[in-house]
């Protein structure tokens, strides 16, 4: 509950400093649908499931809730060269479309999960959260949340003590 509210008050915090913007020009959404829509245009590709299935079994064998710095690392450089092959599924029907944009967003939450926790050097909540190579919860240094960002493709990590809002 205390992640889903912060994201949400900065959520609104960013929206009440954006400016409103014009439409963009048509040339802009017609390549972003065209996008959106190439999986279903490819005469060969890989079957989302397949990409799906490799995300699983990488954040199963490395970042699962065993974790330790070096497999968390293996895991993290393993979805980055996945990634390279997101712009190579293809789609039969608009559903499999759908699933292929899911499955880049599974390929993200795994990233972010990933660097978290690599950045949190301690266990808390067993068994969702246990470093094998940091066994001991440490409320002095990680009582609070860790607070991704994502700015163009970098991830960076930073803490929040609780209570600081």
């Amino acid at each position: 509950m205390a992640g889903g509210y912060k994201a949400g008050k900065s959520a609104s915090a960013y929206s009440k400093r954006l400016k409103k913007a014009g439409s963009p020009p048509q040339s802009v959404i017609n390549e972003k649908i065209e996008r959106f829509e190439a999986p279903l245009h490819r005469i060969s590709g890989y079957p989302y499931t397949q990409i799906e299935d490799a995300i699983r079994k990488i954040m199963a064998e490395h970042i699962g809730p065993l974790r330790t710095e070096r497999g968390i690392k293996a895991g993290l450089k393993k979805l980055d060269r996945l990634e390279l092959s997101l712009d190579q599924m293809q789609a039969e029907d608009l559903h499999e479309l759908m699933r292929t944009h899911e499955t880049r967003s599974l390929l993200q939450v795994g990233k972010m999960m990933g660097n978290a926790a690599l950045f949190r050097t301690e266990s808390r909540n067993k068994p969702y959260h246990h470093r094998l190579d940091f066994p001991k919860t440490d409320n002095e240094k990680w009582c609070g949340l860790v607070v991704l960002k994502k700015e163009k493709d970098k991830i960076t990590c930073s803490f929040e003590p609780v209570g600081k809002r």
